[in-house]
């Protein structure tokens, strides 16, 4: 059970790292859409792998991840401070930066920031987005790329504990596009976690 309280209050107290992965604005796709274009020579990964068509091209990737999160604890004190039952719910939104090196292993970091967005509505409709508290999240990357299928973990460290999101998803060229969707801990105290991570191919 700490370990969803210390979330709540560290998380929004924290600021994102200085990556490219700290914004939550659109920029970083931007970047990533600019590499694209630069990575259109990966013709070399595809006849690697006998024109199958699957890039293995190894690099550096820049993209955005998206998520929604809400996490929920029982009344309780850490610390000597006491508090009532609660949850925090969010969107949030950051940049992506990671390397694919020669043995296809996939080290980075992501950024999350939340954010209020007017046309979305909880499924739980008794949340009113107005009323939750801001919050900062910061990833490490770590996966690897088999084939065309890309996998791995999103690990956020919170009290000197981390809690490990899977994620998976399929690299089509210069594109990586990969989802996941966890719910960590039990009814009372737990953290769920949803989105998209894509990224492209930048040098």
């Amino acid at each position: 059970m700490r370990i969803y309280v210390l979330m709540i209050l560290s998380l929004a107290c924290s600021t994102p790292k200085d990556s490219d992965a700290d914004s939550g604005s659109a920029e970083g796709t931007g970047d990533s859409t600019g590499g694209q274009d630069d990575g259109g020579g990966d013709d070399g990964g595809g006849d690697d792998d006998g024109g199958s068509g699957i890039d293995t091209t190894p690099g550096r990737f820049l993209g955005q991840l998206n998520a929604e999160t809400l996490t929920v604890y029982e009344a309780g004190e850490v610390e000597g401070v006491e508090f009532d039952a609660g949850r925090n719910w969010g969107l949030c939104s950051g940049g992506v930066s990671f390397n694919l090196d020669a043995s296809l292993d996939i080290e980075g970091t992501a950024g999350c920031s939340s954010y209020i967005d007017p046309d979305f509505e909880p499924e739980d409709t008794t949340i009113d987005p107005s009323e939750q508290a801001p919050y900062t999240m910061n990833f490490t990357i770590s996966g690897s790329q088999t084939d065309a299928t890309v996998k791995g973990v999103l690990v956020l460290e919170v009290g000197g504990e981390e809690v490990e999101t899977p994620f998976a998803g399929t690299r089509d060229g210069d594109e990586v596009e990969a989802s996941f969707d966890s719910v960590h801990g039990d009814d009372d105290n737990r953290f769920e976690i949803s989105g998209t991570l894509t990224a492209a191919w930048v040098e």
